[in-house]
């Protein structure tokens, strides 16, 4: 300490268990010399002391190691765990006028972050403890932990507070994805993501496991549904990304789900065949279409621009990606799985820790935003909905301003901006033609403008899955703390090492690999995913200086044929040995290559044999088989199921049913009540009116018709009154009806009414007495 302090290389010539000697470099007078002091066991006490130096300070001493680094900056590394190299040499410069290599920096960040978060082989032994604790202060919390020949496995872990904050106050969607743990170990984290009342995340449940595959998958999904004690699946809506293995996973636990792929990742299979921002655009415009023509239409107009592309979508289902498809029952029209993505990027910092310091610092940061949720919610909300909801709705009401509606019958309008575009609007089963306000709950522009027309409240016509008491209700349960670690019970379970390791040559990758269409940054346009053409053949995937045609050509000018056709044999051996190589990943990854990479265990040298083999499925994508051992089979309670528990926001949505609608599709009656009531009153006619002079008239030919020819050969005609006021409709041409003059008024009149009720030809009409 000392020697660091003044910046002197001070030397030892002496240090036993009695005696210490030390100076300073040659020539200089710096001198001392302790000894055991007999009366006192464990103290030194100072012989010789000389604190005079004539020789001058120096900017490296050896005494500055990254222990001593790590003793003395550990603090600063608790404060910011992110710190960089640079960041911590300026504090010991600061500190100590002195500058350390970067690799001493390096190793005593990695030594005070191990300290901090204990060691990741040591940390898998407190797994079964860590459970126990757990699931004593937080009852109800789901945790499991599966492990192969000591090896660790994966893990499955449901917060019993999300559990039923979810089934009470969260829409019925599920977002699914995994992502990476960046630890020395690796892994993936498997992650079931909601939605709240507000549209923010929430996460439900999560699992870690060795690889993404279609048996991990099935694995995480299979103790999920069991957890929940999901039954019926049809109500439920998955949201995912389409990883390995994932779509076959739901589509044997959640056969009746509907199950919606990210476009945007949609769009990136896509772009590797056809790319261009034109069929971007085209994808956006048919996936957001909310209604059936608006999606024919848009669909349209991509086949005539990118045929080849529109061949390419049309074979994916429209309602795994359209909105004119997806079911309203959930209320959310989500085309993206960005719920995934925001929790990946909030437990960032989390990811690059040993395991039981990922699950700490996950849970950690869910107890303390259910907190923050629940404070915000109570303390500074007003009103009935939600501020993200408030502020769609007001969106809406804004563009309402453009629309005006036209009553058609009690709370149904017609709108529209335009005579091309139109949409019928009922309030009373709160949907209107363009889909909107059905997928989402919220009133659309239409639908607005009808609600500003009949006076009412736009808050009382949103779905009660955005109130701010569902909302509460999500955020009601609490996640409970755990006692520190000396506290917890011994289980004393079975030994959990840390999974097989491979050390890869090369530094570990910690960002990801961002797909050519993604922004990048800087102002030189990348060339990620542009192909190459020869300038010389012209031929695509690769370059004039691998052009294998140049080269024979170039040979053949020298006048060495025979070495062009060798120096072309070669290296179709070599690309067909590269393709051989390639197809036989699988092998590579079960033997893998000494030259490249080594096994490095901490326990044994030798490749792990209780590691779980991995085969290609039919679809070419890696599977571990042997995880489905870990499925266990529950026999489900159907009146646990969430469609039976009345507070679950499913029996909700199932048993909110629209107003009553009043309709007048009934039949038009033979008379009119007025007349039926006033029968008796009505005095015989004496003679003939202008109207049935008329009538008798056309009947007879005498008088032209107005009407017009019919395919059937009748002639229309209309009987008015003295005021020129149509009193029925008739066809001319009566001839089964004999002569006119014998016919009586009454039942020539009941007769065309009768032909006008039920479009049917006078011929048929029965004329006796008894129809009057």
């Amino acid at each position: 300490m000392y020697a660091v302090n003044e910046r002197h290389q001070v030397k030892k010539t002496r240090n036993n268990s009695t005696r210490v000697e030390a100076q300073c470099c040659e020539g200089c007078p710096w001198k001392i010399i302790a000894t055991k002091d007999s009366r006192y066991n464990a103290l030194f006490s100072v012989k010789t002391f000389n604190d005079v130096h004539d020789c001058e300070r120096v900017w490296d001493v050896k005494e500055m190691t990254h222990p001593f680094l790590t003793d003395k900056f550990i603090e600063e590394f608790r404060i910011n765990e992110k710190l960089s190299l640079k960041g911590f040499a300026e504090k010991v410069q600061i500190k100590y006028n002195m500058e350390p290599s970067r690799f001493k920096l390096a190793r005593a960040r990695l030594a005070a972050l191990k300290k901090i978060h204990g060691d990741e082989v040591a940390q898998c032994s407190y797994l079964w403890d860590y459970g126990e604790e757990f699931r004593r202060a937080n009852p109800g919390t789901s945790y499991y932990l599966k492990s192969v020949g000591n090896s660790f496995s994966c893990m499955y872990i449901s917060l019993d507070a999300m559990k039923r904050g979810w089934l009470r106050g969260c829409r019925p969607i599920i977002c699914l994805d995994g992502t990476h743990i960046k630890t020395k170990f690796g892994g993936q984290l498997l992650t079931a993501v909601g939605i709240d009342p507000n549209d923010c995340i929430y996460p439900i449940a999560m699992a870690i496991v060795e690889v993404e595959c279609y048996s991990s998958w099935l694995w995480f999904l299979s103790t999920f549904k069991n957890d929940l004690n999901i039954v019926n699946t049809s109500p439920f809506t998955i949201m995912s990304d389409k990883q390995k293995g994932l779509i076959k996973a739901v589509l044997e636990l959640f056969p009746d789900s509907e199950h919606r792929f990210c476009v945007r990742h949609l769009h990136q299979n896509m772009s590797q065949l056809h790319k261009g921002e034109v069929v971007k655009n085209h994808v956006c415009a048919c996936a957001r279409s909310t209604n059936v023509a608006k999606w024919t239409e848009n669909m349209e107009k991509f086949k005539d621009e990118c045929p080849e592309a529109h061949a390419w979508l049309e074979e994916m289902p429209p309602n795994t990606w359209c909105r004119a498809f997806f079911s309203d029952f959930p209320k959310c029209d989500i085309l993206l799985n960005n719920s995934c993505e925001v929790f990946n990027r909030w437990i960032l910092e989390a990811r690059e820790l040993p395991v039981l310091s990922v699950l700490e610092r996950i849970i950690f940061q869910i107890m303390t935003r259910n907190y923050e949720k629940e404070k915000e919610g109570r303390e500074t909300w007003t009103g009935l909905i939600c501020p993200k909801i408030k502020k769609k709705l007001d969106k809406n009401s804004d563009l309402a301003a453009l629309y005006t509606p036209k009553p058609a019958r009690a709370r149904v309008f017609k709108v529209g901006s335009s005579p091309k575009t139109i949409y019928i609007v009922e309030l009373n089963l709160r949907s209107c033609t363009c889909k909107r306000w059905q997928l989402t709950g919220i009133p659309c522009a239409h639908a607005i403008a009808c609600l500003r027309h009949e006076k009412i409240k736009l808050e009382k016509l949103v779905a009660d899955c955005y109130s701010i008491q569902t909302f509460m209700k999500a955020y009601g349960t609490h996640v409970r703390l755990v006692r520190d670690r000396k506290e917890w019970k011994k289980l004393n379970g079975p030994e959990v090492k840390p999974p097989y390791y491979e050390k890869v040559v090369g530094r570990p990758r910690k960002n990801r690999r961002k797909a050519p269409e993604e922004k990048q940054n800087g102002t030189k346009l990348s060339i990620a995913g542009v192909q190459m053409h020869c300038s010389y053949c012209g031929e695509a995937d690769h370059n004039k200086a691998g052009c294998e045609l140049l080269e024979a050509d170039e040979t053949i000018q020298q006048g060495d044929a025979a070495a062009a056709t060798r120096k072309s044999t070669r290296k179709r051996k070599k690309t067909a040995k590269a393709q051989q190589n390639k197809e036989e990943n699988v092998d590579s990854v079960q033997k893998p290559n000494r030259r490249k990479r080594r096994t490095c265990y901490e326990q044994v040298s030798q490749p792990n044999p209780t590691r779980e083999p991995t085969i290609i499925d039919e679809h070419g994508d890696a599977d571990v088989p042997a995880i489905r051992e870990h499925i266990v089979h529950v026999d489900l309670d159907p009146a646990r199921d969430p469609t039976n528990l009345q507070d679950s926001m499913v029996s909700i949505l199932a048993n909110e049913e629209p107003s009553v609608v009043i309709t007048d599709y009934e039949p038009i009656p033979e008379e009119s009540t007025f007349v039926a009531e006033h029968r008796e009153y009505i005095p015989v006619r004496a003679g003939l009116t202008t109207a049935t002079s008329a009538g008798y008239a056309i009947l007879r030919g005498k008088q032209k018709t107005r009407g017009k020819e019919t395919n059937q050969g009748f002639l229309g005609a209309v009987i008015r009154d003295q005021k020129g006021t149509m009193v029925c409709a008739m066809a001319t041409q009566l001839q089964s009806c004999g002569d006119a003059e014998e016919v009586e008024t009454r039942a020539l009149l009941q007769a065309l009414r009768t032909c006008v009720q039920q479009d049917i030809r006078p011929e048929e009409v029965e004329t006796d007495s008894s129809i009057v």
